[in-house]
């Protein structure tokens, strides 16, 4: 179905920008934790 394609779609965009936060909190969290957290 065209509509479960479009949100499969989606979803792997989301999981895949998710994964591109997490790696930047990872990358920065050292610094950040005597910051704003």
């Amino acid at each position: 179905m065209v509509v479960e394609s479009a949100f499969d779609k989606r979803k792997e965009f989301v999981e895949a920008v998710y994964r591109e936060r997490q790696h930047q909190i990872e990358k920065w969290g050292d610094t950040q934790k005597d910051g704003l957290y």
